[in-house]
């Protein structure tokens, strides 16, 4: 949602805007960085607030990978369980 959009849902609809991890792509350092995202009318303004989450971000989807692999070893146990690097090189074996 671009400002103009969130002026509008902010200030003329009067709802607050509430957005998590709202991502933005950064063209001076490259990349997305993402953003908590508040805003809400008073009166004839606009208060609009942000917070970079993008650490955050990170942790999140680091960790949701890692739970991954651990229910993948978890659910085959009695099984043989490889885990090779990307060029092919054992780094793990059950």
């Amino acid at each position: 949602m671009d400002k103009a959009l969130a002026a509008f849902h902010a200030k003329w609809k009067g709802e607050p805007l509430v957005l998590d991890d709202y991502p933005y792509e950064d063209e001076i350092h490259g990349g997305t960085r993402y953003f908590d995202t508040r805003a809400v009318g008073i009166g004839d303004n606009l208060s609009y607030t942000w917070r970079d989450v993008s650490d955050r971000h990170h942790a999140q989807e680091a960790l949701a990978r890692s739970e991954s692999q651990y229910r993948l070893l978890a659910e085959n146990s009695s099984d043989v369980v490889v885990r090779l690097s990307p060029v092919g090189t054992v780094l793990w074996i059950s």
